[in-house]
This record gives structure tokens, C-alpha cells and sequence, in this order.
């Protein structure tokens, strides 16, 4: 992904264009690098505790759905 997504520090706020996904070989595969970098970029400047936030979502206890 290096060259194609960027960022605006002054607005807080990461880039990823439109025609760089479009015109990408393997559009998910960029998606998915963006995704995962930014998640990793905004939970390190956060301080989040990402070992618990990354959990394996099948080690979280099932929820009841909620009575409407």
C-alpha cells in the first residue's frame, strides 16, 4: 500500500483515494492493509491496550439478544 494512502495530520484523519482502491490489482487486499494500519496507528497514538481490544472474538462470552 505504500505510496497510496496518506494522511492529514492537521485534520486527524487518514486517506485512502477511491481510484487507488479501484485501480488496485487486489482492491480487498488494500482495503484490508488500511484498515488494519490505521486501526493500529490510532489505537498506539490512543495508548489503548491492544492485546485486549485484538482478542480472539470466540473467547468472548455469547450475549443474549435483546428482548424489543
Amino acid at each position: 500500500m505504500a505510496g497510496t494512502a496518506g494522511g492529514r495530520e492537521d485534520l486527524g484523519l487518514f486517506l485512502l483515494p477511491y481510484d487507488a482502491v479501484r485501480r488496485s490489482a487486489d482492491p480487498d487486499a488494500i482495503g484490508l492493509d488500511f484498515l488494519r494500519s490505521t486501526h493500529e496507528a490510532a489505537a498506539d497514538g490512543a495508548g489503548w491496550d491492544r492485546s485486549t481490544l485484538e482478542t480472539d472474538p470466540g473467547r468472548l462470552p455469547q450475549l443474549a439478544p435483546r428482548e424489543t
